[in-house]
């Protein structure tokens, strides 16, 4: 109520304020409707959102598409979940595809058709259409049957229209001498006439046509194919032992067999330089060296005489009032030396 009025009528306005929270209502997306006054009203926008599907597709027809009210559209199931994704054609067929309807059929122009036609009585059938349809000839057309025989050492050289031969001499007659001589690998039986060949096992190996079980192996092969077999692991050797000086061995698998190198001496490969000479040969071949620490020059001083760079050498002393004795190897004799005072 906005006002009272003297003769007790009143002015109504619209209440504002009612006295809740909400003062006014907004559609987001999806939605449409609201407002700030009155009695509000919201609903579904559908060209946002999806009204519920309705109906569905009859057996054979699959869902196109769905439309905003919920309606299907619906056509026929060009793939029912087979496994086949494609025809191929081969030769004398043509069509097929990956998709859709296919058809196929056979191809006329590399497979006759089934010939539907016939000649008339007194004609014969001189060729055949691709569709089948036959091309009739006279009979005055075709080849007379053939009765005539050639003599002895002669061939037939031509046909002539009314079934005779026409003959030509080969110059060979059942008494002629000739020979027939096989190579590498054949053998043959009869000298004329009718001539048998084969091939001969003893030189070529013939198709072998078995097979050694399982477990088992080829051991020989005989000239006609025939296989021998022998028992895997059927040796005579059933272990390998390794005595001094080697390792290694078993009693089954593959076996190794080495050297002992903590019993036998690795090959030596290195050397020392000169000057030097070895002090030790390691395990595995490798030696160390040092320098000759022998006497490798002998020079003389007062009252001595020998010595020298290399081989033996002597040295000889004089001492005081008397004589001394050096024997010198490269000359062979005795020196004798007198020390005066």
């Amino acid at each position: 109520m906005r006002g009272v009025h003297g003769n007790g009528s009143v002015t109504c306005a619209v209440d504002r304020d009612s006295g809740g929270d909400i003062t006014s209502v907004g559609a987001g997306h999806g939605l449409i409707g609201g407002g700030v006054a009155g009695a509000v009203s919201m609903s579904v926008n559908l060209s946002a959102m999806q009204a519920r599907i309705q109906g569905a597709c009859a057996t054979g027809m699959v869902v196109q598409s769905v439309g905003r009210d919920g309606s299907l559209v619906c056509v026929a199931d060009a793939n029912a979940g087979g496994d086949v994704t494609g025809v191929a054609t081969g030769w004398g067929m043509v069509g097929g595809g990956v998709s859709g309807e296919l058809t196929l059929a056979a191809n006329r122009s590399e497979v006759q058709q089934r010939v539907s036609g016939m000649c008339p009585v007194g004609t014969f059938v001189r060729a055949v259409g691709l569709n089948g349809s036959v091309f009739c000839s006279e009979a005055t057309e075709a080849q007379t049957r053939v009765a005539g025989v050639c003599p002895e050492g002669q061939s037939v050289q031509r046909v002539l229209a009314n079934g005779n031969v026409a003959c030509i001499d080969i110059g060979i007659t059942a008494t002629a001498a000739f020979s027939l001589t096989t190579g590498f690998g054949l053998t043959s039986v009869g000298g004329s006439g009718s001539l048998n060949f084969g091939v001969n096992t003893s030189a070529i190996q013939a198709r072998i046509v078995d097979a050694c079980a399982v477990g088992s192996f080829i051991r020989s092969i005989g000239r006609e194919g025939e296989l021998v077999c022998g028992v895997a692991n059927s040796g005579d050797v059933t272990a390998v032992q390794t005595a001094g000086g080697l390792v290694g061995g078993g009693v089954s698998g593959d076996l190794t067999l080495a050297a002992n190198t903590s019993f036998l001496q690795r090959r030596v490969h290195e050397a020392c330089a000169a000057g030097s000479s070895m002090r030790a040969v390691h395990m595995n071949g490798s030696i160390d060296c040092e320098d000759d620490a022998g006497v490798r020059q002998v020079n003389t001083g007062t009252g001595v005489w020998g010595g020298g760079g290399g081989g033996r050498r002597d040295g000889c002393t004089d001492t005081l009032h008397r004589l001394d004795r050096c024997t010198t190897a490269s000359r062979g004799h005795v020196r004798r030396r007198q020390q005066h005072s």
